[in-house]
């Protein structure tokens, strides 16, 4: 065989392999994400709802508990006053 002709032979062959080592890296990263991602997905949505809520109580604590306790003493001091006899 003329040497060009067995160079342009073992060319293709690469290109063949190179063609089907492509098809299988596409068809195992399909796979992964039918199978891996979903899960992966859930477990930190899972993580974002738990930090999510975590942060939304330690946020309430320091923002509305305050207001809410001031309007509670507020009005008992109101009602204090309201029950006192007039002197």
């Amino acid at each position: 065989m003329h040497p060009q002709a067995a160079l342009d032979t073992r060319v293709q062959a690469v290109a063949e392999e190179l063609k089907q080592l492509d098809a299988f890296i596409v068809g195992e990263v399909e796979t992964w994400m039918r199978e891996e991602l979903p899960a992966l997905f859930t477990r930190e949505i899972a993580k974002l709802n738990e930090r999510l809520r975590t942060e939304a109580v330690v946020h309430l604590r320091t923002t509305l508990l305050p207001r809410l306790s001031e309007h509670i003493a507020e009005q008992v001091d109101k009602i204090i006053q309201d029950d006192k006899p007039d002197t």
